[in-house]
């Protein structure tokens, strides 16, 4: 298995936050909803989705159902990965945090190690559903879903581009691969528009697992809102290359239960600033 490095993984793009995001808006849809207040303590954020190349060498198989397009002159290894499970996501960002000497942030059955918890479920697993996120942790992990809106749009609530419909633009065509421009295949991360604070692919390409069982959004103040202890599906968001517009745009909400694999669903990492 080859060694993971900083650069293998591409930069971390370092979201600057811990302010009152209070939002007045006509949305009803996303985190950001209006007569809701969210504070959220600084965090970072990983540039671009994880690849067919780091899921591989984190994990030693490569899950993905789709190849490069010849006709777009892409780079088959900076494939975004697809084809992956959120249970398979939290092994990843331990198996990762652990190769780079940081701490790992889940834990079951009182243990940090995913070769303890045995096979990687193929079906909804209760035990798995236990898993326990260690807040405190400075490893990789998956963002929560007000995390991932906020850095999808942009990172400044103040900035016109809080408002676009999609990651870093109100024309989808300059940020997102979906159902109109993607050949109906996944496609290398980092190539079209990011949104405004550099962070690529958060429109488009391939849906991304958050940490959060979805839920419904209601008013209210809360810090660092990460959903229910308990569920039956976990969010997604992004929308994918398999999609049309109006599920990439920055408010629109998924999920799925946790074992689903599906061809358009990958993920991106963050990590909490300790």
């Amino acid at each position: 298995m080859s060694t993971v490095t900083m650069e293998k993984m591409d930069e971390v793009t370092i979201i600057p936050m811990g302010r009152v995001a209070k939002i007045n808006s006509l949305d009803s849809d996303g985190v950001f909803i209006e007569g809701r207040e969210v504070r959220l303590t600084s965090f970072q954020m990983t540039r671009n989705l994880v690849t067919q190349e780091l899921f591989e060498t984190v994990m030693g198989y490569n899950p993905a159902t789709s190849n490069a397009l010849s006709s777009f002159q892409e780079k088959e290894n900076l494939l975004a990965v697809n084809n992956v499970s959120w249970y398979e996501t939290i092994v990843f960002c331990n198996k990762l945090s652990v190769m780079l000497g940081l701490r790992p942030c889940y834990k079951i059955n009182e243990t940090t190690n995913p070769d303890a918890w045995g096979e990687i479920p193929s079906t909804n697993n209760v035990l798995w559903n236990s898993v326990v996120w260690n807040t405190d942790a400075d490893g990789f992990r998956l963002p929560t879903e007000a995390e991932w809106e906020f850095a999808a749009r942009g990172g400044n609530v103040d900035a016109s581009a809080w408002n676009f419909s999609y990651a870093g633009s109100n024309s989808i065509d300059e940020v997102a691969w979906f159902k109109d421009t993607s050949n109906s295949n996944v496609h290398q991360v980092g190539l079209l528009k990011p949104s405004s604070c550099g962070v690529y692919d958060m429109s488009g390409n391939v849906y991304e697992w958050c940490w959060d069982w979805f839920s419904r959004i209601d008013v209210g103040s809360e810090t660092n809102p990460s959903g229910p202890k308990t569920g039956t599906n976990r969010v997604r968001r992004g929308g994918s290359w398999l999609n049309y517009a109006r599920s990439c745009t920055v408010t629109y909400r998924n999920c799925d239960s946790p074992e689903t694999v599906y061809s358009n669903i990958g993920f991106r990492l963050a990590r909490s600033s300790i």
